[in-house]
């Protein structure tokens, strides 16, 4: 059996995935299924897809069934330009508001509420929409955002409230956040270690070619695909962090710690299990 890869749609992700010879994979047997953070996650919890970059927070709930591949992430140490809230009054007097919510990311969906909960005492009704800013906003006080649609939505949004999610947990931590990892279902690090390694190097030799020319080729293409201009799209992947070292477990560790004491993680995370078996 050959793995099956799991493909996060949104632009934040796709340094890992642009350069990949996508041909040669599927003629060595590989498979690659392309999605929402929400449904990719599904898949991998349920072994319909062996290896995939999903949600921190996903992560977190199968932790005991995943091992995370070595040095991925999709971070920030600071604003992350594509998860936002757009908000009709100030964050700090949106007690009892009521927010609208997008259901394709639970990490995001969290970080908001512990956001929220944390660091502004603000305790909000939130109800759960499709990811339409106007239809949300017709009907809630504020509405979250994340993704290709919060790109879109904040060109026009200059009559409101925007506050980058990203920005919000470094200004009230200190710490970098990780809003993707690359995991790997447990069952098959045995069984398929020599397709998991050839895997992994595509995942790294992707990432490094991207960023070897500024990644100029996937703001071309998002340029054309969605709008914008191509110094936004440079800029965007140009500062976000597609590492995983120490800080950025740190950071992921306490998100985790803070989820769990609000009560939307049933179990506490103490590490993060990282496969070692990579060779060079």
């Amino acid at each position: 059996m050959t793995l099956r890869i799991g493909e996060i749609e949104y632009a934040n992700i796709q340094p890992f995935f642009d350069k990949l010879d996508r041909d040669q994979l599927r003629s060595q047997g590989f498979q690659l299924k392309t999605d929402v953070p929400s449904s990719i996650n599904q898949k991998l919890s349920e072994g319909s897809v062996d290896v995939a970059g999903i949600s921190s927070f996903s992560y977190a709930q199968n932790a005991h069934d995943y091992s995370v591949l070595p040095d991925l992430s999709v971070s920030s140490k600071g604003e992350v330009r594509s998860l936002f809230l757009f908000s009709k009054v100030p964050i700090e007097q949106l007690e009892e508001k009521k927010i609208a919510l997008t259901a394709s990311s639970a990490t995001t969906v969290h970080l908001l509420k512990i956001i929220l909960i944390a660091f502004y005492g603000v305790h909000v009704q939130y109800q759960t929409m499709k990811p339409n800013l106007q239809e949300m906003l017709a009907t809630n006080d504020a509405a979250l955002l994340i993704g290709d649609d919060a790109i879109r939505a904040v060109r026009t949004a200059s009559d409101l409230y925007v506050y980058d999610l990203g920005e919000q947990w470094y200004k009230h931590t200190g710490l970098p956040m990780t809003y993707a990892l690359f995991a790997v279902r447990n069952d098959v690090l045995t069984s398929n270690s020599n397709d998991l390694e050839r895997v992994y190097h595509a995942f790294v030799n992707s990432r490094e070619v991207s960023k070897s020319n500024n990644y100029m080729d996937l703001s071309n293409r998002f340029t054309l695909k969605q709008g914008g201009t191509i110094d936004f799209w440079q800029s965007y992947f140009q500062n976000l962090w597609y590492h995983f070292n120490e800080e950025n477990k740190r950071g992921l560790l306490y998100y985790y710690k803070l989820a769990y004491e609000y009560g939307f993680l049933s179990k506490s995370i103490h590490s993060i299990s990282v496969w070692s078996k990579v060779h060079s």
